[in-house]
């Protein structure tokens, strides 16, 4: 080992606890033990291009980009979540508005109503009253937003895994009133 290696591996080592503890302060400790993994690895495979003062700036901004393409990642595969969703959301909202022409369509539609409410006691409160506020009362996020005090995006997030869960909940009584 060369004495610039065992430099930066003394300051690799030295920052590492703090690197832990700045990742563990954003995410999980498992996912922030695999982050500042990932920055130790990018800086290494990048050592001729770091001045060795640096090592440690380099270290911290690498770690933060680290979570904010992360994050980046599930908020992509969210919004391709909520994007496959739409129709079903959107056949599924037909059915909840629509009055039924005769019996038959009248119980479907009872049966429905009673599923989906069984459905919605099962999330989470915060999840239930962003799906039953925007999808069932109407209300925009912004609204949403300016009355809970939450990002939007955050709202967005709790009714995407609302609807994940009601999709999935929903899938039979769902197929059935689709084939009628």
């Amino acid at each position: 080992m060369t004495e610039s290696s065992s430099r930066l591996a003394a300051l690799i080592e030295a920052c590492r606890g703090r690197l832990r503890a700045f990742a563990a302060r954003r995410t999980s400790a498992a996912e922030s033990e695999d982050v500042v993994q990932e920055a130790i690895a990018n800086l290494l495979a990048a050592d001729r291009l770091i001045r060795v003062e640096f090592v440690a700036a380099w270290l911290f901004r690498a770690v933060k980009n680290e979570l904010v393409d992360r994050r980046r990642k599930i908020r992509e595969i969210q919004l391709a979540d909520w994007d496959e969703g739409d129709q079903a959301l959107a056949e599924m909202s037909d059915v909840m508005s629509s009055q039924p022409d005769n019996p038959e369509e009248a119980y479907l539609h009872s049966l429905f109503w009673r599923e989906l409410n069984l459905a919605l006691e099962e999330l989470p409160s915060e999840q239930r009253e962003a799906f039953v506020r925007t999808e069932l009362e109407g209300w925009s996020f912004k609204k949403l937003a300016e009355d809970t005090g939450l990002n939007q995006n955050t709202l967005l997030s709790r009714k995407c895994r609302a609807v994940r869960h009601l999709r999935l909940r929903l899938k039979a009584c769902y197929d059935e009133l689709m084939n009628c």
